[in-house]
């Protein structure tokens, strides 16, 4: 697909336009959930009411006196402590405070972090530490666990192959599954698929004149209207070019484009998805394709002027 056509889509299929938006990716903070924080000086003995509950996985530890030390004690490391392992025995449980069993080099990540930045950095780290809990700093303490963080990042990517990554939109593989889908539903009754290509005229002249990433803007701010005016609708095509009627505010002047558009419908009761792929863009390319003008070779003898000859 050319990189100025930012629309390709089946009517009818809100997926093909309703996808993830056209952002860098979901962050830490919808995968969050508030966990207990608790102040250095706490006892072990205290702490050890706190894993008595089932649902506490982690507990995030603050020193008051020095802002950037934080630290982390997750159950396995809490339950270590209890066996023994750590060097420490039970009957010394009293005497010790959290800060001599708190893991002080933690990962800690703002809530804006990405989720595919942040599951990179999380499964890098060693063996022991690679299942611990990422701690999201903010005004309510909160954890992110490594499974969900790489589950999350599997979605992402899943989403991804599916969509271009700058707006959001579906890609030609996604298109043609929801063809084919819409090929199948429409079998045998008296309903028609509509394939709309949408091509934005004079994009190159925007990314020339005023830069690559104010081009990409512009398609986002385009794509982001499209995805609005999305079907169901009566008239599709109208819907689509009204809501691209105004300039996007912010965008400088002389940026906004207008946006040809081709409408293919099939057969009724019958839907080729590559015929109608194929109709919809030689359409398209017909449609932006220079006028031509023949010039007749002139008759021998005949002396046009300079005059005459613009005059033709």
């Amino acid at each position: 697909m050319d990189s100025t056509q930012i629309a390709l889509f089946s009517a009818g299929t809100r997926g093909a336009l309703r996808g993830f938006s056209a952002v860098a990716g979901p962050t830490v903070q919808a995968l969050a959930h508030p966990d207990e924080a608790v102040d250095v000086t706490m006892t072990v003995a205290r702490l050890k009411q706190l894993f008595r509950s089932v649902s506490v996985a982690s507990v995030v530890v603050l020193d008051h006196t020095d802002a950037d030390a934080i630290g982390l004690i997750t159950r396995e490391r809490f339950m270590a402590v209890m066996s023994g392992r750590l060097g420490y025995g039970r009957a010394m449980l009293a005497r010790k405070t959290v800060a001599e069993i708190t893991d002080w080099q933690p990962l800690v990540v703002d809530p804006d972090a990405l989720v595919s930045e942040v599951s990179l950095i999380a499964m890098s780290r060693t063996t022991e530490r690679r299942r611990d809990d990422a701690i999201v700093r903010a005004h309510v303490w909160s954890v992110v666990s490594t499974s969900d963080l790489v589950r999350s990042l599997s979605t992402v990517l899943a989403v991804r192959s599916l969509h271009d990554a700058l707006t959001g939109l579906a890609n030609r593989g996604l298109v043609r599954r929801r063809l084919r889908q819409h090929r199948v539903a429409v079998t045998d009754i008296p309903e028609r698929v509509a394939l709309v290509v949408m091509d934005v005229d004079d994009l190159a002249s925007v990314n020339d004149r005023h830069g690559v990433e104010t081009g990409d803007i512009l398609l986002a701010a385009i794509a982001r209207r499209l995805t609005h005016a999305a079907p169901p609708v009566a008239d599709l095509a109208a819907r689509l070019r009204a809501a691209l009627s105004q300039p996007e505010p912010g965008l400088p002047g002389g940026v906004w484009r207008t946006v040809s558009t081709v409408v293919c419908l099939s057969e009724p009761g019958f839907a080729d998805p590559e015929a109608l792929i194929r109709e919809a863009f030689a359409s398209m390319r017909s449609r932006k394709a220079p006028a031509r003008v023949e010039i007749l070779p002139e008759p021998r003898g005949s002396r046009s002027s300079g005059a005459d000859s613009a005059a033709h």
